[in-house]
C-alpha cells in the first residue's frame, strides 16, 4: 500500500509535466541516445575451501600466467527530464558499474567514442538512484561544457516520449529493443543492434530474477541476450510503418529490458520493466 501511494503521488507529479510527445524519432535518432556500459574485471573462482580467488591462465612455459579478464556490460540510454541530464539503465546493470567503468557512444562517422563514467557524470562519487521495487536505475549527469559539447550534445531523448501509465503496448504494435547484446556494435563501428518483437502480455506481477522481489513487467515474444539488459523498448509503429490506432502520433518509450524468462523445455520469453517505473525513478533522482 505504501508503494502504491508513492506511485500515485509520483504519477500525479510527472503526468502534468511529461506530456505525450508528438515528435517522431527514427531508429537512427533513437540509437544516438543509447550507450554501451562496460567494465573489465579479473575473473574469479571459488577454491575447494570456499574462498574466492582470481583466475589466472597458464600460458606457454616461457611466459608468465595472465589474469582472465571478464567484461561486465549492459545498455543504457540518455534522457532529458526537466532540463536535467540523466543516464537510465537496469539496476542490476548499475550494480556492476562504478567510476572506473566506461561508456561507449556513437562518434563522428559512426566511429565509437569511449569516455569514463567519471567524466560523464562530472562527479567523484557515483550515486545511482534505484527504484524501490523495479529494476530501474538513474544517474544524474553534470558533465563539463567541454565534455557535453564533444560527446553529449543532441543525444538526449525528451522525457515526453516515456509512456507514463502502468500499461503495456498494444499487442498489435511492433516494438523495438536497441542495445548491445554480447558487446556487439561497439568495436570498429558504432552500430547498436535492434530486436523487433511483439508484446505477449499486458501488465503482470512476477518476481525479478536478481532480487526475487515482485514487480510489474510485460512480456515480449523474443528473449533477451546478455548485454541487452537496460536497453530501451520503443513502439516503432509510428515511424516508417502504417500506424495503428494509438492515442497519438509520436514515438513512445514503453520500458527497458530486464531479462529472459525460460524453463526446462527450452522455451524463452523476454521480460520488460514498464516505463512508468522509469518516470518514477527520474522523479526520485530529481528530488535528490
Amino acid at each position: 500500500m505504501k508503494f502504491m501511494m508513492l506511485g500515485i503521488i509520483l504519477y500525479i507529479g510527472v503526468a502534468s509535466s511529461v506530456a505525450h510527445a508528438a515528435e517522431k524519432y527514427s531508429i537512427t535518432e533513437m540509437s544516438a541516445a543509447v550507450v554501451y556500459l562496460h567494465k573489465s574485471v579479473n575473473a574469479l573462482y571459488m577454491d575447494d575451501d570456499g574462498v574466492m580467488k582470481e583466475l589466472w591462465l597458464k600460458g606457454p612455459e616461457d611466459e608468465e600466467p595472465l589474469p582472465q579478464i571478464k567484461t561486465m556490460s549492459g545498455t543504457g540510454f540518455f534522457i532529458n527530464y526537466f532540463s536535467g541530464l540523466y543516464l537510465v539503465t537496469a539496476s542490476h546493470v548499475a550494480k556492476e558499474i562504478d567510476l572506473s567503468s566506461q561508456v561507449t557512444i556513437a562518434g563522428k562517422n559512426d566511429v565509437p567514442e569511449t569516455i569514463s563514467l567519471k567524466d560523464l557524470s562530472g562527479s567523484s562519487v557515483l550515486f545511482w538512484v534505484n527504484h524501490p521495487i523495479a529494476d530501474v536505475a538513474v544517474l544524474a549527469l553534470k558533465p563539463t561544457k567541454v565534455i557535453f559539447d564533444k560527446y553529449l550534445d543532441k543525444r538526449f531523448l525528451p522525457a515526453g516520449i516515456i509512456e507514463p501509465a502502468s500499461i503495456a503496448p498494444p499487442r498489435e504494435v511492433p516494438i523495438c529493443v536497441i542495445g548491445f547484446p554480447k558487446g556487439l556494435g561497439v568495436t570498429d563501428r558504432f552500430s547498436p543492434l535492434t530486436l523487433q518483437t511483439s508484446p505477449a502480455s499486458g501488465i503482470l506481477i512476477i518476481r525479478r530474477f536478481d532480487t526475487k522481489t515482485e514487480s510489474e513487467f510485460f512480456i515480449v515474444q523474443d528473449p533477451s541476450t546478455g548485454g541487452f539488459s537496460g536497453a530501451p523498448v520503443f513502439d516503432i509503429s509510428r515511424y516508417g510503418m502504417e500506424p495503428v490506432a494509438t492515442p497519438d502520433s509520436g514515438t513512445r518509450l514503453y520500458g527497458l529490458v530486464h531479462g529472459t524468462i525460460s524453463d526446462d523445455t527450452g522455451g524463452k520469453l523476454g521480460a520488460v520493466v514498464p516505463s512508468h517505473y522509469i518516470l518514477e525513478t527520474l522523479q526520485l533522482a530529481k528530488t535528490r
